[in-house]
């Protein structure tokens, strides 16, 4: 088996039956780095997309121990993401999204309770890991909850603390902010909304965010501001995702 498909299966005791357009998609991945030495490796700039559908499919049901449930409320924006994650041009035409698709932006994904949207984000993150050191997925993840709690445990006299914070959640490359919407105000150094800043700093800093939350945008425009939500536009490609549930 191939680098990614190695790298991917590690730790994962598992067969799972596969159709032939997965079995096609194996051998993409067996073949993916064979022709190239260590030396001659360059990061990949994209992904075949049918592969990675196959491991997406294969990490949902590894992780919920469940079938993954396809139907006509996620089917369309499960193929999306799968495409943006992917790199795939064909991205930008989509017209699923709430405004201009571009792959240059991140992702803001709308729903209700259970619908399936952080779950799905979260097996996009465990399949970067599994393909680590191909850092072309890779992503950071946390809640909004976690890092008001982070915040309003640092230490006011330790200016350090404060930085490291702020270098971790202002620079890093890309981010994903899960339950975006649930936190409070954070009272440390006085009281703030710190998603709302963190928002504004990532949007001036050029870093990509990923945010799943249960607001609607008028929500998220009430709670945020006029500011953050015109940066919507800019930062994310806006989709809602419906549905009760995306497991069976």
């Amino acid at each position: 088996m191939g680098i990614i498909g190695d790298n991917f299966r590690r730790g994962f005791d598992i067969e799972i039956p596969l159709t032939e357009s997965e079995l096609k998609s194996r051998e993409i991945a067996n073949g993916y780095f064979s022709n190239l030495t260590d030396k001659d490796k360059k990061p990949l700039e994209k992904m075949d997309l049918s592969l990675l559908k196959m491991l997406f499919k294969e990490t949902f049901e590894y992780v919920t121990r469940t079938k993954l449930l396809v139907n006509k409320d996620n089917s369309v924006i499960y193929d999306i993401i799968a495409r943006y994650f992917a790199k795939d041009e064909s991205f930008n035409e989509t017209k699923l999204s709430l405004n201009i698709a571009d792959l240059s932006k991140g992702l803001l994904i709308i729903g209700d309770y259970g619908c399936g949207k952080t779950t799905m984000i979260e097996t996009y993150q465990r399949i970067a890991y599994k393909l680590l050191p191909e850092t072309l997925l890779w992503f950071n993840k946390t809640s909004c909850l976690t890092v008001v709690s982070e915040y309003e445990t640092l230490d006011s006299k330790e200016q350090w603390q404060k930085e490291e914070f702020n270098n971790k959640y202002y620079n890093t490359k890309t981010y994903y902010f899960d339950d975006f919407g649930t936190e409070q105000d954070a009272s440390n150094f006085g009281k703030k909304n710190l998603m709302k800043e963190i928002i504004e700093e990532r949007y001036a800093r050029g870093k990509k965010t990923y945010l799943t939350t249960n607001l609607t945008l008028a929500q998220i425009k009430v709670k945020y501001g006029d500011r953050v939500f015109d940066r919507l536009q800019e930062m994310f490609n806006i989709f809602e995702m419906k549905g009760k549930s995306f497991r069976k």
